[in-house]
């Protein structure tokens, strides 16, 4: 088993590195409020879409909502001669690393571009494709991943999007460090924080959960590895939720990964029960909606999927 967990990165030295920038819609030139992309899968079988980097490529740069920030692969830095600027320090499994930035001109998707990005430059070995498009390209966006058509939509943020359809279940959620935490999370009658991350192989909940689950007789695991994108490496015991509620969702067995992930403790919810929802998660799914403007999750439930109260 491997995984990546939350890529938060925090500036070391803030004057020194370009702002975050608000979204996709910095481009020159009309952008549809709408846009529909193939996507493909990297090696831990999460979605990727074609990404032009300074007028190059495409290259395959995979989904990341569980990332504030987009990182780009040392193999790709190299290939387009990208030449290495500040230091910031990326927030992982273990804690803070202090890796090198690169300053992309341009980050293009579709008609969607950004300009003037200083991305992180990361293990290609460890991120499993060219790079990562984190919330930094998506903020304000309404995000579709479509696993049954293998296909992505970026869209103007709307509260309408989805209603009305049969199977659809919509969770809440509050941001921070612009990530939903979904607030409406039980197992019985015990809140849990839960965080939508596509980044993210496997299903890693903390050691709080973990403790609680024990505690109701859920049977133990077996130990594993969890590895972030930095190529850090974390002991994990691999097991399953007999039962959890997202919303309205039920979801029985749900895989999940125990581990003291370090990046629970940024979000001050490492002392309580918490869990990246990863891909092996959400692609048991027909489509997923990410909104997040609206701070909400849309779970588009297929025929074999989980099921709803």
């Amino acid at each position: 088993m491997a995984t990546h967990a939350l890529g938060i990165l925090l500036a070391g030295l803030a004057s020194l590195v370009t702002p975050v920038l608000p979204s996709f819609l910095l481009g020159s030139g009309p952008v549809p409020d709408e846009e529909t992309l193939r996507t493909s899968t990297d090696i831990g079988s999460r979605m990727t879409v074609a990404t032009h980097v300074n007028g190059s490529g495409p290259f395959d740069f995979t989904i990341d909502t569980g990332s504030d920030r987009s990182v780009i692969s040392d193999r790709l830095a190299s290939h387009l001669s990208l030449p290495m600027g500040a230091i910031v320090s990326v927030y992982g499994i273990t804690g803070a690393t202090s890796v090198s930035t690169v300053r992309l001109e341009s980050l293009r998707v579709g008609q969607r571009e950004s300009k003037g990005i200083a991305a992180p430059v990361l293990p290609e070995r460890s991120l499993g494709s060219s790079g990562f498009l984190g919330i930094d390209a998506m903020r304000d966006q309404r995000v579709i991943l479509d696993f049954k058509r293998n296909r992505i939509t970026f869209a103007t943020s709307a509260r309408e999007a989805m209603q009305g359809e049969e199977g659809v279940i919509v969770v809440t959620g509050r941001s921070r460090f612009g990530q939903l935490i979904l607030t409406d999370a039980r197992v019985g009658t015990i809140k849990v924080h839960a965080i939508i991350d596509t980044g993210a192989e496997n299903t890693v909940g903390n050691l709080a959960l973990r403790k609680i689950m024990l505690k109701r007789g859920a049977p133990a695991g077996y130990m594993t590895a969890i590895v972030g994108v930095t190529g850090a490496e974390l002991p994990a015991e691999a097991s399953t939720i007999p039962r959890i509620r997202l919303g309205g969702l039920q979801i029985n067995n749900m895989p999940v990964a125990y581990a003291d992930v370090r990046t629970f403790a940024l979000f001050g919810i490492d002392d309580k029960p918490a869990l990246l929802v990863g891909m092996d998660v959400l692609r048991s799914f027909e489509r997923v909606a990410v909104d997040f403007k609206q701070r909400e999750v849309r779970f588009r439930v297929g025929e074999g999927g989980f099921g709803q109260s």
